[in-house]
């Protein structure tokens, strides 16, 4: 029956240490979103502080504990041993007082200057490192451009999959493995297709539009007028004493060189239907001689 009882007890245990344990797991799980990880991001930026903070907090305690035990444990019940002090001092800090404080002047002195010590300045300095950390996390925050409520999130992620399954777009983990391939900050049609080659260019350039219409944060890049080759040659024509062209004449070179790719499309696909029409003419005319 003992064995059975003492089962129940340890079970009974293990469950209050799990739902602890789950507890804070749920708080952690928090930490996903911006606006609601702000509890957990402002613990972990001042945890160190903090840990000072109960270190400081033990030592005045033990301090205390040992100065009420050897002045009032020989008179005062209260204070008869090292644990029945430390009880009793847990007590005046949430606000009750032992019996018989009031009448002994040197215990209530040191009782006041005991509360005096915790509420003025420790429990004051606690919350100046809370009020410093939400301040960093609040700020670094305000600095996020991409962070919004939890709502706007929920509602940009549901409008997503729904046209993902539409259209045929690229899935989250297939977006994320894409990106961490490529490991580049600015992606376009042609990044995504080389590290998506199963779309098609339509979809990842209608995918691409969605993001840049509904995500304020995401800037068009700039276009990449020089590359680490162009630095090189700048340099080798610098040491050979040649000019270095301006980003103004190499704007004008590319802009030259893309009608000159243009042009020569142009002829391609005139060449091939004035080789066509050829090919047919040959055709009549062998069909009307053979007549």
């Amino acid at each position: 029956m003992h064995d059975k009882i003492g089962e129940a007890a340890l079970f009974q245990n293990i469950g209050n240490a799990l739902s602890v344990c789950l507890m804070l797991r749920m708080l952690l799980a928090t930490d996903a979103h911006p606006r609601i990880g702000v509890l957990v991001r402002t613990l972990m930026v001042g945890f160190d502080d903090i840990m000072h903070f109960f270190l400081l907090v033990g030592v005045l305690f033990a301090a205390s504990t040992v100065v009420a035990y050897t002045a009032f444990g020989s008179k005062e019940p209260s204070f008869s041993s090292v644990p029945t002090t430390i009880e009793t001092l847990l007590s005046v800090t949430l606000g009750e007082w032992p019996e018989g404080a009031l009448s002994d002047l040197k215990l209530f002195v040191f009782l006041a200057f005991f509360l005096a010590l915790n509420f003025f300045l420790v429990l004051n300095y606690i919350i100046a490192i809370i009020v410093d950390a939400f301040t960093k996390v609040k700020a670094a925050l305000e600095e996020d451009e991409s962070e919004q409520s939890i709502f706007a999130d929920i509602k940009a992620i549901y409008i997503v999959e729904i046209k993902r399954r539409l259209h045929g777009w690229p899935s989250t983990a297939e977006t994320i493995d894409c990106l961490e391939k490529l490991k580049c900050t600015a992606v376009s049609c042609s990044v995504l297709k080389a590290g998506l080659p199963k779309f098609r260019r339509l979809v990842l350039y209608r995918w691409l539009q969605h993001y840049h219409n509904h995500s304020e944060h995401l800037r068009p890049a700039p276009a990449v007028l020089r590359t680490y080759d162009h630095d090189i040659a700048d340099k080798l024509a610098y040491m050979l004493g040649k000019r270095v062209p301006t980003t103004l004449e190499i704007l004008s070179q590319k802009q030259r060189a893309l009608r000159a790719r243009r042009q020569s499309t142009i002829c391609r696909r005139q060449s091939t239907i004035c080789l066509d029409g050829a090919t047919a003419a040959a055709a009549v005319i062998e069909s009307s001689s053979g007549i």
